[in-house]
């Protein structure tokens, strides 16, 4: 049943998820919010049955299994002991229907992106809730986690990126826009370049849930202004989640906050939206983050040093993701994405040195005084 603003009532009545008494009252209202796949907004203007749903465009059997990834993950924050903490840090979960492909979660109010709100202010809270958020599904760690049932589903694949180094440069030729096959050609024009990529596709360890996709975009937030307080941060959109190696997501909070910098360090971009973003204003947040993550994980320093090196290496493989994430929307190469494919390769020249002065985290290691990052 594929639905539309006119069968979704019917759908849902059928469901006994509205009150017919509401809808002749005139209180149900529904308004499509498409993306990739056909959205629906129920009763935004009320507080009853106020619900996101999400069903696939085409019933392919790509989509219908992202769609059942993110909706098992509803399920295990709602059902597994293991996976209670992350409930907090989701909307509501209310329906899937694996015959029509059809999510239904709570409609998540009054609340913005966390990468919009950056550009409207910045609050010192953030990046310890994201800890939160991330530390509350990394905490289940196994190796055996396929091998429950409740695991069965994920496919654990490794991101298409950590094979960027072996992937002939002709594929994007043939498959790529043209900014894609500008990238892969200034990655492998650089031999150590594509050395120190190589190295990481050993370092993947899958081991607990991820997001995979723990973008800026994707951390919603309900903030009062005059308070200054938030009243939460929800993580949305868990269609690529796996079982995966946790420093990935870790990785991509690094990314996100490096590429809030340097989308405001490029001439071209500076002043885009308003609001400048300093490396100098970034640094602090990922060092809450890191600082509040670790203590959640219960690493001991030396555990959290060996890892933040491997994050931080990961972090160099994420700034090369997130230009082929914008790629598709750009004709050519943009001075963006150049300057940060140049960052990704300083980071991976010297990861340590990176963690320190860049990421800004420097009460890690010992002895880092004589470090300095180029």
């Amino acid at each position: 049943m594929l639905l539309t603003e006119h069968n979704l009532f019917y759908y849902l009545l059928d469901k006994g998820m509205v009150d017919k008494d509401k809808v002749i009252d005139g209180e149900f209202t529904v308004r499509r919010s498409d993306s990739r796949n056909n959205n629906f907004l129920v009763n935004r203007e009320y507080d009853h049955h106020a619900y996101f749903i999400k069903q696939v465009k085409a019933f392919d059997a790509e989509k219908t299994e992202t769609l059942r990834t993110e909706a098992h993950c509803y399920q295990l924050a709602n059902t597994d002991s293991g996976y209670q903490a992350l409930k907090q840090f989701l909307p509501a979960f209310f329906h899937y229907d694996p015959l029509s492909h059809v999510l239904v979660t709570a409609q998540v109010k009054n609340a913005v992106s966390v990468f919009d709100f950056y550009y409207r202010s910045v609050n010192s809270k953030i990046p310890e809730i994201i800890a939160d958020i991330l530390s509350s599904y990394h905490g289940t760690i196994s190796t055996n986690l396929l091998q429950q049932p409740a695991f069965t589903h994920f496919r654990q694949q490794k991101p298409w990126v950590f094979s960027v180094a072996t992937t002939p440069p002709g594929f994007w030729s043939q498959e790529g826009q043209a900014a894609e096959q500008q990238m892969m050609q200034l990655i492998h024009k650089n031999r150590d370049y594509v050395r120190l990529l190589s190295q990481l596709e050993h370092e993947w360890h899958p081991q607990t849930l991820v997001h995979n996709d723990a973008k800026f975009n994707n951390f919603l937030i309900s903030y009062d202004s005059e308070k200054n307080d938030i009243h939460f941060i929800q993580l949305i959109d868990w269609e690529l989640a796996d079982i995966g190696d946790p420093l990935w997501d870790v990785a991509t909070i690094f990314q996100n906050y490096l590429s809030l910098w340097v989308a405001n360090d490029v001439p071209e971009q500076t002043g885009a939206k308003g609001f400048a973003i300093t490396l100098a204003q970034v640094q602090p947040a990922i060092q809450q983050f890191w600082r509040r993550y670790t203590a959640q994980m219960k690493w001991t320093p030396e555990q959290a040093a060996g890892l933040l090196l491997k994050a931080t290496r990961f972090c160099a493989l994420k700034l090369i993701h997130a230009c082929f994430e914008t790629a598709p929307y750009s004709p050519t190469l943009q001075p963006i994405s150049v300057k940060l494919l140049q960052l990704s390769f300083n980071i991976l020249r010297s990861p340590q040195d990176a963690a320190i002065k860049l990421l800004g985290i420097t009460n890690t290691f010992r002895n880092e005084s004589h470090f300095q990052y180029a």
